[in-house]
């Protein structure tokens, strides 16, 4: 069962695979059982700007 949320793609950091308004379904349970891989596209809480997501995709996972 997928536990969708609805995205809007803002911006251009990760065309050529979304563009600026593609929408997209991100299942917000798929990483509880298994964490993400180097190559998967992931929705993250943006770093510095509290309660703003943003869509990456995963270059390097380090042991912290």
């Amino acid at each position: 069962m997928v536990h969708g949320l609805i995205v809007r793609i803002s911006g251009d950091s990760m065309s050529p695979t979304y563009r600026e308004g593609d929408v997209v379904e991100v299942d917000v349970e798929a990483y509880l059982q298994q964490l993400p891989e180097v190559g998967y596209v992931v929705l993250a809480t943006h770093p510095f700007k509290g309660g703003v997501h943003i869509v990456k995709r995963v270059k390097h996972i380090t042991d912290e």
